[in-house]
């Protein structure tokens, strides 16, 4: 009997100090408050349906920085904008007009997703959205075994779409102020700005990996 009534007396206690405690653990909940911040990262980004001549590619990493805003419709939806400076492309082997070519492409975006977030825990979101992306600068590193200026002035002057629509999507992990993301994405839109105006075309597909730092208002 009396091992019963220890038992119990234990029992409520623990309930009364979890009870007492929880508003202090909640504070690290900040699902419903205003947040912003910056995250640094990389992308791991290749090409998918490509069309032209004969081409391998792989994919290459690529660097990603930014600011962004996490702004609560309710403790379990909201909304993120970002801004970030964003590497894609590509490096491969191919054929064109019948000559072997090496090209390495680094193309630096100004990239604009608006996020819409399901947050069913304090330590993670659920995000998807659309991202416009505006092109700031594409630096190639061309090769060719025969010396064929042409053919670079093909790559070199080629009229690529300025800007994009895309889809991407992922996930983000909180710890305190701590922020780990991982995403994924696909143009919406091929790199062709203009008919004829490029020898080869096709869409960009990326991973992405970041780690930022949160705070709130």
């Amino acid at each position: 009997m009396r091992t019963s009534s220890f038992l119990l007396i234990a029992i409520v206690i623990f309930v009364c100090s979890a009870e007492a405690q929880s508003p202090i653990m909640d504070k690290d909940d900040l699902r419903e408050q205003l947040q912003y911040g910056y995250k640094v990262g990389t992308n791991y980004a290749g090409i998918v349906d490509f069309k032209g001549e004969s081409f391998s590619a792989k994919p290459v990493f690529g660097i990603l920085s930014g600011i962004f805003a996490a702004i609560p419709i309710s403790k379990f939806f909201g909304i993120q904008p970002e801004a970030l400076f964003s590497q894609k492309g590509f490096r491969g082997e191919g054929y064109t007009s019948g000559y072997y070519f090496e090209l390495k492409r680094t193309a630096s975006y100004l990239d604009l997703p608006v996020y819409f977030l399901y947050k069913p825990y304090k330590f993670l979101s659920v995000m998807i959205g659309p991202e416009f992306s505006l092109l700031i600068q594409q630096d190639d590193k061309f090769r060719a075994i025969t010396d064929v200026r042409l053919l670079k002035d093909q790559f070199y002057n080629d009229k690529i779409r300025k800007s994009n629509f895309s889809l991407t999507g992922g996930l983000d992990f909180y710890l305190n102020r701590i922020e780990l993301g991982a995403k994924a994405g696909i143009d919406l839109q091929n790199n062709n700005g203009s008919a004829n105006s490029t020898p080869m075309y096709y869409r960009n597909i990326w991973c992405q990996a970041t780690i930022g730092y949160r705070v709130h208002l």
